[in-house]
């Protein structure tokens, strides 16, 4: 609409219209809750967010992409940073994934807290232009309100939170330790009361005053944030939370990309010609396909065993993640002229003169090789911390818990690093914590039961990973400790039953393979048994235990040689082992088939 038509103070301006607003840009909660839930009643938590993650999360990058680099005139205008930054963004993230620097995951999960704020501020701007309400202190106070309560939403979900601190120390950011999350807290909460204030006293004066306010917008604010708190706060499962919150950013994107493209393929000769094919009636289900597409490129690649080609994936799915971000923040900007005409919107904010015209052009050029300055120093600055920080795994899990002690999944990382460090106590007393504070977690249990076990409570620990494996049985780790627990009390068939799912679940664990040969020899299967405890040998040549049984295994096949060869192969790895060189002697001066049978071993 243009600025010159004097709509009344409550007209309701809609995108495109009533039913697709509603359904896809505002009222999209109302659809995606009961889906979700409905979903994860029958399937994995896990698996419904790799789903929403990859197809979507990944996949809603294709149209952005498909825009700067498909669109000539906007290619022509930022052909540098369009060829430039994608080139330096892999090669940094190569750098840091072949490292595992945590500090690049720090910098996307606040980019990406960003970009879903900064979605919902541009809706409301596209909102307000929709009626006229274009001035800047309009503006400024939306901003300030979008800040106000995402950050809101993500300190008072305590698992958000002890992530991001985490990261943090993760990253060397060694003095996160000693900031007070409730007093923060506290403050941030008092600041999103005082900005609300003001943003709804500026409302009361824009409506009594008769200026333009289109309450689309207020709806779209009170939904989202309404529903980003439900995500994060309301429902204890973080996962789902996430996904259904992930789910809402994509399709409102994916939506409003449509909208802007169909509008620019009917209008914009300069749109290109892949835009104008695109983007035309009937041809939503090729678009919708393009981007399940791009996003199948990461959930095909999850699968790739090579540690090599996972480095390269996850660095390519991060380069990704950042020219989102990065493109987003000037490729659909309202205040473009291209960008106004498409979405049917005028928001000018009258005339500008040319000073103003001249001051506004120079402070753009500066702030963005400002903005990637401030960037990059403090990549640099991660980078370098994370080299020296003096904190170990176990120091970081406890002061996350000391920053956010009702993190749920703040215990069960810290009860998992007490049962690293063989502090058995210590787990037993924050897996418990763990289980009062969110949801049932199969971590909890699995954690509590091998705790439980080594501290002499094997009937107790038994009863806690059944219950883990209840909730989740894919953990080939849950699998490896339930079939010791089986041995223990001489259920042989179910011990097998779980070493060899958890050898299909983590075919490179030498341990579980290991004990899976061990169990064939106390079962009579010597063939079997030969075979597990060679692939222990070709993963690691150098795990001692498992020659003894190869070669005990294959005298009793009758194949001598490759006994002696297996006992020769054990000795010169270990030459300490004075037992099994004499059982070499033992083997050269008469060899002959025996019982080399021998219990399983946790």
């Amino acid at each position: 609409m243009s600025a010159a038509a004097t709509p009344s103070s409550r007209t309701i301006r809609w995108i495109a219209n009533l039913p697709f607003d509603s359904a896809l840009f505002i009222g999209t909660p109302l659809l995606i809750v009961p889906l979700i839930l409905g979903i994860a009643f029958f399937v994995a938590d896990e698996n419904v967010f790799l789903v929403i993650s990859t197809f979507g999360a990944m996949g809603h990058h294709a149209p952005g992409l498909m825009r700067a680099y498909g669109d000539r005139k906007l290619f022509r205008r930022f052909w540098l940073r369009f060829t430039i930054v994608p080139v330096v963004t892999l090669s940094t993230f190569l750098m840091f994934s072949l490292q595992q620097l945590p500090g690049v995951t720090l910098i996307l999960v606040f980019w990406s807290m960003w970009h879903f704020m900064m979605q919902t501020y541009g809706f409301g701007r596209i909102y307000d232009a929709k009626v006229g309400a274009t001035e800047v202190r309009n503006h400024h106070l939306d901003f300030a309100f979008c800040v106000a309560w995402t950050g809101l939403c993500v300190l008072y979900a305590p698992g958000r939170v002890s992530d991001i601190v985490a990261l943090a120390l993760k990253s060397g950011v060694t003095s996160t330790a000693s900031i007070p999350v409730s007093s923060f807290r506290l403050l941030w909460t008092v600041g999103t009361a005082a900005i609300t204030a003001i943003f709804l006293a500026d409302l009361s004066r824009r409506m009594a005053t008769g200026r333009p306010v289109n309450p689309a917008k207020l709806l779209l604010f009170t939904v989202t944030f309404s529903f980003f708190w439900l995500c994060d706060v309301g429902i204890r499962n973080l996962v789902l939370g996430i996904a259904m919150l992930e789910l809402f950013h994509d399709v409102q994107y994916l939506a409003i990309v449509w909208l802007f493209n169909r509008s620019r393929a009917d209008k914009d000769p300069s749109a290109g010609t892949f835009t104008r094919f695109l983007f035309r009636p009937g041809f939503a289900g090729l678009y919708i396909g393009i981007v399940v597409a791009y996003g199948f490129v990461a959930f095909a690649g999850k699968t790739l065993a090579s540690d090599t080609f996972q480095h390269v994936l996850l660095s390519v799915i991060a380069t990704s993640n950042v020219l989102h971000f990065y493109y987003d923040g000037f490729i659909w900007k309202v205040r473009e002229p291209e960008t106004r005409e498409a979405l049917g919107v005028d928001e000018s904010g009258g005339p500008v003169t040319s000073v103003r015209q001249r001051i506004s052009s120079l402070r753009q050029k500066l702030a963005h090789p400002a903005k990637w300055a401030v960037l990059l120093t403090i990549l640099a600055g991660l980078m370098a911390a994370e080299r020296r920080s003096p904190m170990t795994e176990l120091d970081q899990a406890r002061a996350v818990v000391d920053r956010v002690p009702d993190s749920s999944s703040a215990r069960i990382a810290l009860a998992q690093r007490l049962l690293e460090a063989k502090d058995y106590d210590g787990a037993i007393a924050e897996s418990r914590a763990a289980s009062q504070l969110g949801r049932p977690d199969y971590r909890i249990h699995k954690c509590l039961g091998i705790a439980l076990a080594a501290t002499g409570q094997p009937a107790s620990g038994h009863r806690e990973l059944e219950r883990a494996f209840e909730l989740h049985p894919d953990d080939p780790q849950l699998r490896f400790h339930l079939a010791m627990g089986y041995i223990r009390t001489n259920q042989r068939d179910l011990a097998l039953q779980h070493l060899t799912a958890s050898v299909e679940l983590d075919p490179e664990d030498p341990i579980t393979r290991y004990n899976l040969g061990v169990l064939y020899i106390a079962l009579g299967n010597e063939r079997q048994a030969v075979d597990a405890l060679r692939t222990v040998i070709r993963l690691n040549p150098d795990f001692a235990e498992a020659y003894r049984p190869l070669g005990e295994s294959l005298l009793s096949l009758g194949e001598t040689e490759a006994a002696l060869q297996a006992f020769r192969d054990g000795v010169k790895r270990n030459p300490d082992d004075h037992d099994l060189a004499q059982r070499l002697k033992e083997a050269q001066a008469a060899p002959a088939v025996e019982d080399g049978s021998r219990a399983p071993s946790d």
